[in-house]
């Protein structure tokens, strides 16, 4: 069972620590694995179809789902390698976030 940390100690001294390995038991999780392998929003994004709505600033578009929901999506960086570019209308496949779900990753472009 771990304790609580010592009066003083703040999370520079538990970055410190971490970096040596020498992680004492009242710190979260010292040496214990991750339950889901350390790659929870990847696992768990589902991948929807949805139409591009609008073109935002910073990257960002406005991209209707199937069943009607509205997400701001950004691209992902292998689309954004090629030489794709996402217009009004275009068909893409989005990657939604575990966390919230009106955010979203567009990971295809339809042809």
């Amino acid at each position: 069972m771990p304790r609580s940390p010592p009066a003083g100690t703040g999370p520079s001294l538990v970055r410190h620590l971490s970096t040596y390995a020498i992680l004492p038991d009242w710190v979260a999780g010292a040496g214990e694995p991750s339950a889901h392998g350390g790659h929870i929003a990847t696992e768990d994004a589902g991948e929807i179809d949805a139409k591009v709505i609008a073109v935002l600033s910073n990257a960002l578009f406005k991209v209707e789902l199937g069943d009607g929901s509205l997400v701001v999506a950004h691209v992902s960086s292998s689309l954004r390698l090629g030489t794709e570019r996402l217009l009004p209308g275009d068909r893409v496949r989005v990657a939604l976030s575990p966390f919230d779900r009106t955010r979203g990753r567009i990971v295809y472009r339809s042809r």
